[in-house]
């Protein structure tokens, strides 16, 4: 007789992206598994849909509805699908569903893992804030164990996380996946089309979401600086926040300051399949974060560092100790406070093609180190000592 797949119950309050469906999806490739989250997340419908070991409830408010009553409204009905489910984990996937995993525990007797990503992420970091819900949640010794994105951060651990965090921390790391990044792909057949512009041109390139701290606006100030032969390519969603109103319109308003507007082209949102391929047509990265903490400068680790070098594209990059960590070899270091060193590394990686063929020879040899599946290991058998 076969044996009967465990059931696992994934909850989240916010929209997910990036790391949590690619989690998800390689949780159902061992477990069933039960995903609660609220509705309007296109993403999700698009992407997790597919997959028959994974069903999907959408209860309570959806994600425009941005108040507290909103989310103790989706707390509700979630702990209420939990009570009749046969779930043996209930996996938080953010801050605010955490008190569903408390109380699964206590009164359901259910076994409870937490996602810490929220908590160590770089707001966090920054303001101290939310810390006083985890010291409680702690004490009370609910959560076995603790799983944090290491892109939010990465070994060894900030010295101001309280050792009994440290005991239950566990990293993931959010490598892209081998099977979507790898030197091995085509550039986008499409994309010298739709911008003909960049035909028979170089390509610096800028890969992920445009948000607060990444450095865009120095990134083309250092580009007006270099020969017109060369295009800047930005690939990603475009993020505003209450403290950063950036958009498209912006974006091209500070490259038209620069006059650089005919010169850059912005895709805005890619679909995660075509978004390697897009990527492929790069010749050079850039990762610009600025030291807007002490916390940025010694522990973020931005994945587009592992996209390049799974692609085989050097870069130029701040000079964060983490970052230098995983990426010697593979891209020029600069000073995130000095654009005439951006500016240099650049043009150097431009017009020195022994050195840009020894970097990309680095960072195809170093790609197979960072893949994701190497990190669907670990994630099984965290699941099965928690349900052991």
């Amino acid at each position: 007789m076969r044996k009967r797949k465990i059931k696992i119950t994934v909850v989240s309050t916010t929209p997910v992206s990036g790391r949590p469906p690619k989690f998800i999806i390689t949780l159902q490739k061992k477990y069933l598994v039960e995903f609660i989250t609220r509705p309007g997340n296109q993403f999700l419908l698009t992407h997790l849909t597919k997959y028959k070991n994974i069903h999907i409830r959408q209860i309570g408010p959806d994600f425009s509805k941005k108040d507290i009553l909103s989310q103790i409204n989706f707390i509700i009905q979630s702990i209420f699908l939990i009570f009749f489910s046969n779930s043996k984990i209930i996996y938080c996937f953010n801050l605010f569903s955490s008190p569903i995993g408390v109380f699964s525990k206590i009164f359901l007797n259910k076994k409870f893992i937490c996602d810490a990503t929220e908590f160590f992420g770089t707001e966090i970091s920054i303001n101290n804030t939310n810390n006083k819900l985890y010291e409680f949640i702690y004490y009370l010794k609910m959560i076995p164990i603790l799983i944090a994105d290491a892109s939010t951060i990465a070994e060894p651990y900030p010295q101001n996380i309280p050792k009994y965090v440290k005991d239950k921390l566990i990293l993931i790391y959010n490598f892209p996946s081998s099977k979507l990044f790898n030197y091995n792909i085509e550039p986008n057949n499409d994309f010298y089309k739709k911008y003909p512009l960049a035909r028979n041109k170089k390509i610096i390139g800028y890969i992920g979401n445009v948000k607060y701290g990444l450095g865009l606006e120095k990134i083309i100030k250092a580009f007006s600086k270099i020969e017109n032969n060369v295009i800047l390519l930005i690939v990603g969603d475009i993020l505003p926040s209450r403290n950063y109103k950036i958009s498209k319109n912006y974006i091209e308003k500070y490259c038209d300051y620069y006059g650089v507007k005919n010169r850059v082209i912005i895709t805005g949102y890619i679909e995660h399949t075509e978004y390697p391929s897009y990527c492929k047509v790069i010749d050079i990265g850039v990762i610009y974060l600025q030291p807007l903490s002490d916390f940025w400068v010694n522990y973020s680790l931005p994945i587009k560092l592992f996209e390049y070098i799974a692609l085989g594209i050097p870069f130029v990059s701040t000079n964060f100790k983490t970052i230098k960590r995983f990426s010697n070899g593979c891209c020029l270091y600069v000073d995130p406070n000095n654009i005439k060193e951006l500016i240099d590394a650049f043009n150097i990686l431009l017009n020195d093609n022994i050195l840009y063929t020894s970097l990309k020879r680095n960072c195809i040899k170093k790609s197979c180190l960072y893949v994701w599946e190497k990190q669907e290991k670990l994630i099984f058998n965290i699941i099965d000592y928690v349900i052991n």
